[in-house]
């Protein structure tokens, strides 16, 4: 049976990862309230909805990709029951393709494991100047055509 604690709005007594004490450090220090449950590892979609019932908050889906070369890196983050289209991700961004980042460039560069993907792992002073990660925003309107882009490139 998967595992999920009880809601706490505490940090952790002891964290698992640097990426986990950042974010820990980053909320205390700005005062930001928060929520949170303790589970065993989600990788799979039920397991998600299972944590987003329990928090009673909509679930997201992170993904972590890259080019050919695997030296621009890109964060889509979407609703949990949208699918993901590489087509249109990479038309909407003018590149030839995308392909899922390893799992050891995603803990590498953003600190995590497959299934704990966050926009938090900027957080980490881990992205050597070789690599590239777009902060992209694309609103999609309901039959697939982009209705808004911003892009951001760290210098």
């Amino acid at each position: 049976m998967f595992y999920i604690s009880e809601i706490t709005n505490t940090a952790p007594s002891e964290c698992k990862t640097e990426l986990q004490k950042k974010v820990y450090q980053a909320l205390e220090a700005l005062s930001i309230f928060f929520e949170r449950v303790d589970s065993d590892a989600a990788v799979e979609m039920e397991a998600c909805l299972a944590i987003d019932e329990r928090l009673g908050v909509p679930i997201v889906k992170t993904l972590f990709l890259c080019n050919r070369q695997q030296t621009q890196f890109y964060l889509f983050i979407t609703s949990g029951g949208k699918p993901f289209r590489s087509k249109d991700f990479s038309t909407a961004l003018n590149i030839s393709r995308v392909s899922f980042a390893s799992a050891e460039k995603l803990e590498q560069l953003m600190g995590s494991q497959i299934g704990g993907t966050s926009v938090l792992g900027a957080l980490l002073e881990t992205l050597p100047r070789l690599y590239r990660l777009s902060l992209t925003v694309i609103r999609f309107n309901r039959n697939g055509s982009v209705v808004a882009m911003a892009r951001r490139f760290p210098s």
